[in-house]
C-alpha cells in the first residue's frame, strides 16, 4: 500500500464549505459563517490538510497567535480519516511551523471526556494546567486546559 503525503495549506474562502461539512461531526460545531470569519480575524492561523488538491481536506485547524504565544481553537479530522495518524502529523506540523515563526507556547481547552484528544495532545508533548468548569454548553461539560512549549528539541525532530 502506498503512503499518502498530506499537504498542508492555508485555508481560503473557497474552503470553507468543506470545512464546515467536515466540522458537522463534532461537538459544538462551528458555522461556516464562523469559520469565515476566521479568516480574517488578525493574528489568526487557519490551514487544512488533504491528499490530493482535487479531494476535499481531510483535517482543518485553525487558532490565534499574540506575541510569542497561540491558542489552537479548533482541529477537525473527518470521522472515516480519524485514528490513522492524521491528527498527530498535521498538529505536528502546524507547531513546528508555529515554532518557526517564534511561538514559544500553545494553549488549548478540550472536553474533558475527549480521551482521544487528549491523548494526542499529550503525545505531542501538551501538559494539563487546569481546568474550566462548565466551560461547554452542549453538553455541560468541564473543560481541561493544556498547554505546549516549544523548544530546541521539537524543531529538530
Amino acid at each position: 500500500m502506498t503512503r499518502e503525503t498530506l499537504s498542508i495549506l492555508p485555508m481560503r474562502a473557497e474552503d470553507i464549505s468543506a470545512v464546515a461539512a467536515l466540522e458537522q461531526g463534532s461537538d459544538s460545531a462551528w458555522s461556516e459563517g464562523s469559520l469565515a470569519d476566521e479568516l480574517h480575524r488578525p493574528g489568526g492561523w487557519q490551514y487544512i490538510g488533504l491528499f490530493r488538491y482535487d479531494s476535499p481536506p481531510v483535517c482543518y485547524a485553525c487558532g490565534h497567535v499574540v506575541d510569542r504565544e497561540a491558542e489552537l481553537y479548533r482541529i477537525a479530522v473527518v470521522a472515516d480519516r480519524r485514528r490513522q495518524g492524521i491528527g498527530s502529523g498535521f498538529l505536528r506540523t502546524l507547531l513546528h511551523m508555529l515554532a518557526e515563526g517564534g511561538v514559544e507556547s500553545c494553549w488549548l481547552e478540550v472536553r474533558a471526556s475527549n480521551t482521544a484528544a487528549i491523548g494526542l495532545y499529550r503525545k505531542l508533548g501538551f501538559t494539563a494546567e487546569g481546568v474550566r468548569k462548565k466551560y461547554y454548553t452542549d453538553p455541560p461539560e468541564d473543560a481541561i486546559i493544556m498547554q505546549w512549549i516549544s523548544t530546541a528539541k521539537e524543531l529538530c525532530s
